[in-house]
């Protein structure tokens, strides 16, 4: 898996690849990325819901990058940490 990251014609696949080598290590994660001033959600696994529209639900996902966040702390602070949701809006 970790070879076809040096295929150069992967482009938007490696965020697939990414979810399949974390899907190995783990039962269900989202992926966000920082787009302009808001946190948007790009894709997941292992998550379900009523509609069976989880991909969806996670794609319309869009925080502000400003607001009180357990993921905008994760971008003011990269480092690893094992904390809890919190209580705030997002």
């Amino acid at each position: 898996m970790l070879q076809e990251l040096n295929n150069p014609t992967l482009g938007g696949g490696i965020i697939l690849l990414v979810l399949r080598f974390a899907s190995e290590l783990m039962n269900r994660a989202v992926i966000f990325f920082v787009k302009g001033d808001e946190i948007v959600g790009l894709g997941q696994f292992g998550l379900k819901d009523a509609d069976e529209n989880a991909d969806e639900h996670v794609r319309q996902i869009k925080i502000p990058a400003a607001a009180e966040s357990v993921l905008s702390r994760a971008l003011a602070d990269p480092t690893p940490k094992h904390t809890e949701m919190g209580g705030s809006e997002w």
